[in-house]
């Protein structure tokens, strides 16, 4: 199963609470993501997305259990982070700060110019957090997340003075 294994960063990255997501994952994965989200990923959906050549899943473990997890796509010069949660219990520890920068490493290893996700209108804690992080919203996307009518807001972390130029 390709599980963003294609760069070869991941044998770089020697960060023992995050690891590569596998299968075996999944119970606790869908924990998180299910108290997490209005409209929750499915399994068939988080392994479909698993399967994909262009996306990286990981997950921040402690012993055997899942703290957190994260997905982010590749494209040519932007890492687009899909989805990151944190277990309820373990938030407002670092879990997902700690998550962003592995994820910005890895991208700025894949030569990205920017970090893009977007987060609910209504999530303040997550806001907080991607603006500490140095992410900054630059759209709004109207009724982005069909689970709740929410809008969304889409929020780019730049990752070189030379992003500030492109398109």
């Amino acid at each position: 199963m390709a599980t963003g294994n294609q760069c070869g960063y991941h044998r770089y990255m020697k960060e023992a609470p995050i690891r590569q997501m596998v299968p075996g994952d999944l119970p606790g994965v869908l924990e998180i993501e299910e108290a997490s989200f209005t409209g929750p990923w499915t399994a068939a959906g988080f392994l479909v997305v698993m399967e994909r050549k262009n996306v990286a899943s990981y997950v921040y473990t402690r012993g055997k259990k899942v703290l957190a997890y994260f997905f982010f796509n590749f494209y040519e010069s932007d890492t687009h982070i899909m989805n990151l949660a944190v277990r309820p219990g373990y938030r407002r520890q670092g879990i997902a700060l700690e998550c962003l920068r592995f994820a910005e490493r890895l991208a700025r290893h894949r030569r990205a110019l920017r970090i893009t996700l977007e987060v609910e209108e209504s999530n303040l804690p997550a806001h907080l957090l991607y603006r500490k992080a140095g992410y900054r919203a630059t759209r709004i996307l109207r009724n982005y997340y069909s689970a709740s009518n929410e809008d969304g807001y889409r929020m780019v972390r730049l990752l070189s003075e030379t992003a500030a130029a492109a398109p």
